[in-house]
């Protein structure tokens, strides 16, 4: 059996488990879908596990929502993650 790597970033919180990125519902996601969910709404980027934190190309609260992205944003990032 191989060595298995499990991180949790101090800065975000999401989970990297052998190199694949999983939310904490379980689901499995990209750098890209965790930089426009995540990272870019938990403040500093430094120190962050990972390394598409200045990325626009994966999903984003704003794509999933539209207009009303900043409405679930400003009741905080607790309230966001439900939606995950």
């Amino acid at each position: 059996m191989a060595n298995q790597h499990h991180e949790v970033c101090d800065v975000c919180g999401i989970n990297r488990f052998d190199g694949t990125f999983y939310f904490s519902t379980g689901k499995a996601t990209t750098p890209q879908d965790v930089a426009g969910l995540i990272c870019k709404h938990k403040g500093s980027k430094q120190g962050c596990i990972n390394n598409c934190t200045r990325t626009d190309l994966g999903d984003s609260w704003a794509k999933r929502f539209g207009v009303n992205a900043e409405k679930f944003i400003d009741m905080g990032f607790e309230a966001i993650e439900a939606f995950d």
